[in-house]
């Protein structure tokens, strides 16, 4: 019986291992199929741009040494940064960010247009609608293959004396402000001209300024009409002239662009639209179109229901002129846009340029090549945040990226991403237009902006003058023997510890290569010697500002090709507002100057630039 017991016991054991193995079995397979089934997003109407390929990430990784702090072992963590290689497809989903604006910064030549049109096929393809402000007319090809419309400004005009729900008071006020900052008009003038405008007004029916209708709309020729009245009725000579000088400046714009409202703006938002502003012949009569067509669209978005997804993006390529005239309204766009189902895509090549209140309220920043400092040292600055060492990582990156390719990052990829974006073919086949014919354009148009890039990268490196030994680092051996003899291109060797240098820099009527080398040399001869000291890149500064036991140095480098006399205006004028003055002079015309300046009663000395090695401070101590 016993046994029996036994046997039954271990039958029930077995069975029970095993089952216990059978149901841990089936619920790691079921969470797993669950954990799939939770991975499948769900169809979305959201509207997804197809970017390219994520080609690295920047991970960040964390170092721990123990290091010995107050006599005891504590660990120290350091942060490491590194691009980790990937080849993903990146679809960006402006909807998911916290807003759906994007800014794309870079210079020309390098991307950014090419990514617009390729931004502008999947908003077409997602039945979104877009108005671009095309400044060069360079999208036109593109949105008529899309089966949008191009604007000419002629044919979309705007009376600029329409209220537009606003009273006339508040129109008035709105104009004058308008004119004043166009035409830099002073309080009185500003002052005439309202009066002006309520007159025309009131000619033509206007009972109260509170009126928020008026039955006949005046127009420039009714405006300039009463201005003949109050010139003719002036009490002054003074009066007279200052309003003769106001109807010059109107007569600028009197223009049938603003004579009568000839398009609608409910038509922009129904596809996608070009608005070409090549016709705009004057900085005055963009000024004021501009500034009045974002304002009308700002105001028209207050139309839309609220909360109802992305309905329209306002695209701004590449014109600095819309973004600084247009300013307040833009800004008003970014912060609130996104309510009213509106997103804004700015593209710029001068970050810095741009408004801080833009900046902080775009939620997807992409940046193409840069080579300009100031923009590099911004743009790092927005990409890495306040790590430093992560700043240097991404400043170096982005000063070497190649055609379409660009760091990317946004509210919800918070890790800067090294994409390549489609190039024009790519974007050609997604619209299937692409044939033989366009590919021999393309590869023509690839080549010819490879050509304009190196001339691009050549320039910008040489606006300052750059050893032969440093250019070998980015330019192959004919490319740089190219430079040296083509005529913009100015040379200058010295001799030094007896080692032969050769410079080469970017002709500047205005710069000496020679002066601008031994100024670099100055500078970092001072730094070698803890010295604090500034690059002075004006005309009415001196070369350099150096602080030097309290006292604030002027130093000058002389190439001894000026007149000797303007020179010694020059240091008078330094005299009076410096500590001292340290001149370096070329060694041919050293003992001229030094016979000529050391004996004028001011506080110079003077070095010839063979000296810089051995020049002292000795003699501004004693001063």
């Amino acid at each position: 019986m016993d046994k029996i017991k036994n046997i039954s016991y271990k039958i029930i054991k077995i069975i029970g291992f095993y089952f216990e193995k059978f149901v841990f079995s089936i619920y790691f397979i079921v969470k797993y199929i669950f954990k799939r089934i939770l991975k499948i997003k769900p169809e979305t109407d959201a509207l997804q741009f197809n970017i390219g390929k994520i080609k690295q990430v920047l991970k960040e990784s964390n170092n721990v040494r123990l290091v010995y702090s107050q006599k005891q072992l504590v660990p120290n963590i350091n942060s490491e940064f590194k691009w980790k290689n990937t080849n993903k497809q990146l679809h960006l989903n402006p909807e998911l960010e916290s807003n759906p604006h994007i800014l794309i910064n870079g210079m020309s030549g390098f991307g950014k247009s090419t990514l617009i049109k390729s931004i502008l096929t999947d908003i077409s393809k997602n039945k979104k609608a877009a108005i671009i402000f095309d400044a060069h007319n360079e999208h036109e090809k593109i949105v008529k293959e899309l089966g949008g419309s191009i604007y000419n400004i002629s044919n979309l005009g705007f009376n600029l004396f329409e209220l537009n729900g606003l009273t006339i008071n508040e129109r008035i006020s709105e104009l004058s402000q308008l004119f004043k900052e166009v035409f830099g008009l002073g309080y009185i003038q500003t002052m005439k001209l309202s009066q002006c405008i309520w007159y025309t007004y009131r000619k033509l029916g206007a009972q109260s300024k509170e009126s928020r209708f008026v039955k006949t709309v005046p127009t420039f020729y009714n405006l300039l009409q009463e201005l003949n009245i109050f010139i003719n009725n002036a009490k002054s000579f003074s009066e007279k002239n200052s309003l003769l000088h106001l109807k010059g400046r109107i007569e600028l714009i009197n223009n049938r662009i603003f004579s009568k409202s000839n398009g609608s703006l409910a038509e922009l938002k129904i596809g996608i639209n070009s608005l070409s502003l090549e016709s705009l012949k004057t900085r005055e009569l963009q000024f004021i179109y501009i500034s009045e067509l974002i304002k009308r669209l700002y105001s028209t978005m207050h139309e839309n229901s609220k909360e109802k997804g992305l309905k329209l993006y306002i695209i701004i390529d590449e014109s600095e002129l819309i973004l600084e005239l247009a300013d307040m309204f833009i800004r008003r766009l970014t912060t609130e846009g996104r309510k009213y189902g509106i997103g804004l895509i700015i593209v710029t090549h001068r970050l810095v340029d741009l408004s801080r209140q833009i900046i902080s309220n775009v939620a997807t920043f992409i940046s193409f090549f840069i080579a300009e400092p100031q923009d590099l040292n911004y743009v790092s600055d927005l990409i890495s945040g306040t790590d430093p060492i992560k700043r240097q990582i991404i400043r170096y990156k982005l000063s070497n990226l190649k055609i379409n390719q660009a760091i990317i990052i946004s509210t919800k990829i918070r890790t800067p991403m090294l994409i390549e974006a489609f190039n024009i073919k790519k974007v050609l086949e997604n619209l299937s237009l692409l044939n033989k014919g366009n590919i021999c354009i393309i590869n023509k148009h690839e080549e010819k902006d490879q050509q304009k890039n190196n001339q691009i990268a050549i320039a910008e490196e040489l606006k300052k003058p750059v050893k032969i030994d440093e250019l070998k680092l980015l330019f192959n051996e004919d490319e740089i023997n190219n430079l040296k003899i083509m005529k913009e291109i100015d040379k200058f060797e010295i001799q030094e510890n007896n080692t032969n240098e050769e410079w080469l820099m970017l002709h500047n009527n205005s710069l000496s290569i020679e002066h601008e080398v031994y100024i670099e040399k100055i500078h970092k001869e001072l730094n070698e010697n803890g010295i604090k000291n500034f690059i002075i890149d004006n005309r009415n500064g001196p070369d350099i500002i150096a602080y030097i036991n309290g006292k604030k140095i002027a130093i000058e480098y002389e190439t001894g090709k000026k007149n000797i006399l303007d020179t010694y205006e020059m240091i008078k004028k330094r005299d009076n507002k410096f500590d001292f003055i340290i001149m370096f002079i070329n060694k041919n015309a050293f003992a001229s100057y030094k016979n000529f300046l050391e004996n004028k009663n001011l506080k110079l000395k003077i070095y010839n630039i063979k000296e810089l090695d051995n020049w002292s401070i000795d003699e501004i101590e004693k001063k």
